[in-house]
């Protein structure tokens, strides 16, 4: 029969307990990872019924926005929820507003700081353009997001 002192097993507890802390720690990692790609297809997704909504129907931007939003996961929609915040925040311009639900996509999803900076200089010009040069974001956009 093994005789184990209180230190031994409290020892070989910590033990048991790091390895499992680490194996969620990596499980959670792993998960973000596998979601990513996902996720950006969605976003890509998003942006191409954007640019049809706005090139091509020529719907007014806020419009454009609702309509996409009601379209598209829930993973990412807040990204497209600008025209509430139009109606909600006093003076906010559709930029505040895109950058707000940058900023709610950041930390709903796995998306890395890649894809964010790409869709805040994305935001940064949305609605200050003619539809040809919004054409030229939403493909240059779609490039930095593949």
């Amino acid at each position: 029969m093994v005789n184990l002192k209180v230190v031994d097993v409290v020892v070989i507890g910590g033990i048991i307990l790091v390895i499992l802390a680490f194996g969620l720690i990596g499980l959670t990692i792993a998960k973000s990872y596998s979601l990513r790609p996902k996720q950006i297809n969605y976003l890509q997704n998003a942006m191409r019924l954007l640019e049809t909504e706005i090139s091509y129907g020529l719907t007014p931007l806020p419009l454009a926005l609702k309509r996409v939003g009601l379209q598209i996961p829930e993973i990412i929609r807040p990204l497209f929820s600008v025209s509430e915040r139009l109606l909600t925040v006093e003076r906010n311009t559709i930029q505040q507003s895109w950058f707000g639900g940058l900023e709610e996509l950041k930390k709903k999803t796995a998306l890395g700081q890649g894809e964010i900076e790409a869709l805040y200089y994305f935001g940064q010009s949305l609605g200050t353009s003619d539809v040809k040069e919004q054409a030229k974001n939403f493909r240059l956009l779609d490039e930095q997001l593949r």
